[in-house]
């Protein structure tokens, strides 16, 4: 055997694993998880049809925290709109200025704030677990996080975070 046919054998070998490395590389029977559709469509506009409504959630789990998420939403978006709820930095609900809440559903809105955030919790372990590529729970967190706060209209937003001075419940 010369050593070019040597050397072509080994670089084919090479070829081979590489090959094989990238196929292994998602896990079986997952999919890659996208935090920006997930976010689009718990965040969706009512009025925008339903055709791909849940065609990003692979799994029933997801499927069930986003739609929890969504319908949620229709209760908290006006208190967000107001600003009484914000987003924090770490992609979070809040409650930013409690005046702005009657006083007799306070402890409702605190209770759907929490509610909210205990489902992110979930999305992410779910996300992490159905995920193809096997990014982890912390990773998961980090992208969602970016991802709401990019989505996130101009008034849901809050800089409360950087100081700690609003009431997180």
């Amino acid at each position: 055997m010369s050593g070019a046919s040597a050397r072509c054998r080994l670089a084919l070998a090479g070829l081979l694993l590489a090959t094989l490395a990238a196929c292994t590389a998602l896990r079986p029977g997952s999919a890659v998880i996208e935090p920006e559709a997930i976010v689009d469509e718990i965040w969706r506009d009512p009025a925008i049809s339903d055709a791909r409504l849940r065609s990003s959630l692979p799994t029933p789990e997801l499927r069930h925290i986003a739609s929890t998420m969504e319908a949620r939403l229709a209760w908290l978006r006006p208190w967000l709109d107001l600003g009484a709820v914000g987003l924090d930095a770490e992609g979070y609900l809040l409650l930013t200025d409690a005046e702005r809440i009657p006083p007799d559903q306070r402890i409702e809105v605190r209770e759907w704030v929490a509610e909210d955030n205990a489902d992110r919790v979930a999305l992410y372990r779910a996300a992490a677990s159905a995920d193809a590529k096997g990014r982890s729970e912390a990773e998961f967190r980090a992208l969602f996080s970016q991802v709401w706060q990019s989505r996130a209209a101009p008034a849901w937003r809050t800089d409360a975070l950087a100081d700690r001075t609003a009431d997180p419940l």
